[in-house]
């Protein structure tokens, strides 16, 4: 927030203390009119200074300015490594005949993106992305439909909009029927998650 200075004197010293002490925890609360909130006058009182959740600071550190809780401690700086939870796979297909290609790595993953390109415009068919059921068909969701040939193009790429987490039991199924035979390569980048 930029320091008001239509204020006076005593409240625009409350921003630029709030603004200007490094590592502050506290900050100078004041009335939505600009008035010292305890109704006193003089200039930043003890009551004038609260935490980020709205509680009075009652104690002070050598060098604190008017009653602002700072407190100053030797840091040490340390190199955190983040934990990897998985770990990024790419699946490949390709061929001249119909798409029938299956993702499972009999863990839990999340789907990434999804290009499939043709060496030309293939057959106006529909090619499916469906999450199978490993244990029952019933289960079986379409979540992904394009078609290449109506579209005259020859890439697809899906990248999801949110998150897609396969459990264990499920995987993906890519399906295209390529009557005319075309060339093409399918690339399933995913993250298994165990």
């Amino acid at each position: 927030m930029a320091i008001p200075f239509n204020r006076d004197d005593r409240e625009r010293e409350k921003f630029v203390e709030a603004a200007t002490v490094a590592n502050l925890p506290a900050v100078a609360v004041v009335n939505p009119d600009g008035s010292n909130i305890s109704g006193g006058g003089g200039g930043t009182t003890q009551a004038d200074v609260h935490d980020g959740s709205g509680n009075a600071i009652t104690s002070t550190t050598v060098g604190a300015k008017r009653g602002l809780d700072v407190n100053v401690a030797n840091t040490v700086s340390a190199t955190v490594t983040p934990e990897i939870v998985g770990r990024l796979t790419k699946d490949q297909d390709s061929g001249t005949g119909n798409i029938t290609f299956s993702v499972n790595p009999g863990t839990p993953f999340k789907l990434i993106s999804v290009n499939l390109a043709f060496l030309a415009v293939p057959t106006a068919n529909d090619f499916v992305i469906g999450i199978e059921d490993l244990a029952d068909p019933v289960y079986n969701t379409q979540i992904f439909k394009a078609n290449p040939g109506n579209l005259g193009i020859t890439n697809i790429s899906w990248y999801p909009d949110g998150e897609v987490i396969i459990p264990f039991d499920q995987g993906l199924l890519f399906t295209f029927t390529n009557t005319a035979t075309t060339q093409y390569g399918l690339t399933v980048v995913y993250e298994t998650l165990a």
